[in-house]
């Protein structure tokens, strides 16, 4: 069973960095402009069944929330140039279906505990507070460099968060 964000990130495939200038032949030894490199794509992954996660990614079978579902900046898709998704022709193999007979109640479970539990409370605010940014246009994107555009938990937050599921994994054993 996956739990987790809508997808994840997409990349179904391997790429091998080639550096140029052992290729290039300077007549002037004296130059020294980096040729730079090329990226190749030398791979894809492939499941049993035929399909790739190029671009589409693994898709959970329980969802919980995150800012990174509403974003249309994550993932391979929103690269430039990605590559598309492909299929090949399926492997001969057994699916066991194990958790599919479990999946309603444990759905219905987890959507009863992100209802409930407090973290996920601070989750939905963030959410909204990504929605509200994007829709006037001055979020920007949390990975530029220097950007503080989201708000960061403020200490007491995360400190009951940390202390919830520390009391949480010791009352479980875990």
């Amino acid at each position: 069973m996956i739990v987790g964000d809508v997808s994840t990130h997409g990349k179904g495939t391997v790429q091998s960095v080639n550096q140029l200038r052992p290729f290039i032949r300077y007549p002037d030894k004296s130059l020294t402009n980096d040729p730079g490199a090329l990226k190749l794509t030398i791979k894809e992954f492939f499941r049993p069944s035929g399909t790739s996660t190029q671009l589409k990614g693994v898709i959970p079978d329980i969802v919980l929330p995150s800012v990174a579902n509403e974003s249309k900046d994550i993932g391979e898709v929103a690269l430039e140039n990605p590559l598309p998704c492909e299929t090949i022709p399926s492997a001969s193999y057994d699916r066991f279906n194990l958790v599919e007979p479990y999946l309603p109640a444990l759905r219905k479970h987890s959507a009863e505990r992100i209802a409930a539990e407090k973290e996920f409370a601070y989750v939905r605010e963030d959410i909204e507070q990504f929605k509200k940014h994007q829709a006037t246009r001055q979020f920007r994107s949390m990975r530029s460099s220097g950007s503080r555009s989201r708000q960061r938990p403020r200490p007491a937050r995360k400190r009951e968060t940390r202390n919830a599921w520390r009391a949480r994994s010791r009352g479980k054993g875990l």
